[in-house]
This record gives structure tokens, sequence and C-alpha cells, in this order.
């Protein structure tokens, strides 16, 4: 990120904008990603959380049609 900033691609200091409509966006999918996964008593590690959220939020998006481009 450091880097970035003193290239330039990243301004030093970023403007953070929060509108309603982007947040219920944000809400709605996060809603839809509690619902779908099972009630799990707890994770071993950080890593393993992560990776099945990241496997149930890809079905999500697999279910509202944003896979692969020739599908």
């Amino acid at each position: 990120i450091a880097e970035s900033r003193e290239t330039g691609l990243l301004p030093r200091m970023p403007i953070h904008y929060v509108t309603k409509h982007l947040q219920q966006g944000i809400e709605s999918d996060h809603f839809r990603v509690k619902r779908a996964m099972p009630r799990i008593g707890g994770f071993r590690s950080f890593n393993t959380a992560r990776r099945t959220v990241c496997g149930f939020e890809v079905m999500l998006w697999l279910r509202k049609g944003f896979g692969f481009a020739g599908a």
C-alpha cells in the first residue's frame, strides 16, 4: 500500500463515501451469506473460517449469475 501511495496509484488521504443505497446492497449480500452458512460451533483456525466463508460467497455469486463469462 505504501508503495502504491508513493507511485501515485492510491491517494494519500482516501475519501470514504457511504451512501444508504450502497450500504443496503452490501448488507443484503451479507445476509444471504449468513443465512446459507450452517450453524458451526467454531473453527480451529482463522484460515479455515476464511476459506469456508469464501466458499459460501462463491456459491452465492454463482447462483446470482456472476459466474464465468461463458456460463
